[in-house]
């Protein structure tokens, strides 16, 4: 998923980067009538829900010109 952050320019200098990666597994839910339409799509739908299996974090400096 995107972290929703805006990028700018970069300045000059150590820059450190930051990068989490998670795997999950999902459980989904069958939803039916005014639970699905009223978000607009049609009935039968499903809702996702995930559980976190694995985390890895990362986190490296790097030089910018």
């Amino acid at each position: 998923m995107a972290a929703g952050k805006t990028c700018v320019n970069p300045v000059s200098g150590l820059a450190t980067l930051t990068a989490t990666t998670e795997i999950g597994a999902p459980k989904y839910a069958k939803k039916l009538g005014t639970a699905c339409t009223s978000l607009g799509v049609p009935s039968p739908c499903y809702t996702t829900t995930w559980t976190k299996k694995y985390s890895v974090a990362q986190k490296w400096t790097i030089w910018l010109e």
